[in-house]
């Protein structure tokens, strides 16, 4: 069984060209632990995933899930291309809303996704 140490709150809508930073849905301060971009090698429009805990970080084992967004953000179901890590935790990326279909992870950051998950990015998870 997997356990969830911390659920993302997402709100925000991202333009191209433009950065939103997904903030708590409280007053709690945050952590970044990872930014999505648009194109490979970390280029074009990105989004940043937070969670709701000042001092956070992942668990350092793949074998839980310490971050989870079961849909992508306003305007970025199938778009994300490579993607960096913050605070130990490493990224799975899923083809489908709530971790389904094809994936890719849990790995590091990385400049290109691969051809099999490039632009198909619906749900993410961290661990």
């Amino acid at each position: 069984m997997i356990a969830h140490r911390k659920m993302l709150v997402l709100a925000a809508t991202v333009a191209a060209g433009a950065a939103a930073v997904l903030t708590p849905s409280s007053a709690e301060a945050s952590t970044l632990i990872g930014t999505q971009y648009q194109h490979a090698n970390y280029a074009g429009s990105y989004w940043n995933s937070t969670v709701a805990s000042n001092g956070f970080t992942c668990t350092g084992t793949v074998g839980d899930v310490d971050a989870q967004v079961a849909s992508t953000p306003a305007g970025w179901n199938d778009i994300v291309s490579s993607f960096r890590n913050y605070s130990y935790c490493y990224t799975r990326v899923f083809e489908h809303n709530s971790y389904g279909g094809a994936s890719l992870g849990y790995i590091p950051s990385t400049g290109y996704v691969g051809d099999s998950m490039n632009d198909r990015t619906s749900s993410v998870r961290w661990s």
